[in-house]
């Protein structure tokens, strides 16, 4: 069975070509929201088969930040995780749906959460692509301002 190793941040494939280096079989699996470039299924973690090779050589692979272990004992991954995984891809990706976007009406109060306009309520006006426009109230008037979707809540 797999075990799982964390690595050092954004450095998922170099532990990997490592690891495949000193005779490891290695699975890391990647994801692609939309039509973005694939990004790994799960940031800085990879999966390393052992089967009685040195933990000490892992430890030590340029990439990797240690072992994850509980009971001071290495975590292991069933089989049929890494089986299920696997046969959700497709051409080595697994392609994650964009999440919907969420429907407001026009004129409809929003709370914005994040951003240079954190804190400030507004109406809704229109979207555009991953963007809502708003009138906000700034100074006393009501301005018009885009925003990112996830800023609003």
């Amino acid at each position: 069975m797999p075990c799982v190793v964390y690595t050092k941040p954004r450095e998922e494939q170099r532990a990997r070509d490592n690891l495949e280096r000193q005779g490891f079989k290695v699975f890391l699996p990647f994801c692609r929201v939309g039509k973005s470039d694939p990004k790994p299924l799960f940031p800085r973690y990879v999966f390393v088969w052992t089967e009685g090779l040195n933990w000490g050589t892992i430890r030590n692979t340029r990439g990797i930040c240690y072992i994850i272990k509980n009971d001071n004992k290495p975590v292991e991954i069933p089989g049929s995780v890494i089986m299920e995984i696997q046969s959700r891809m497709k051409d080595g990706v697994i392609k994650l749906d964009e999440p919907p976007a969420r429907e407001f009406k026009e004129n409809q109060k929003i709370r914005i959460i994040a951003g240079r306009y954190a804190e400030m309520d507004g109406l809704f006006v229109s979207r555009e692509k991953d963007r809502i426009i708003a009138l906000v109230s700034m100074m006393g008037r009501m301005v018009k301002a885009k925003i990112p979707e996830k800023s609003v809540a």
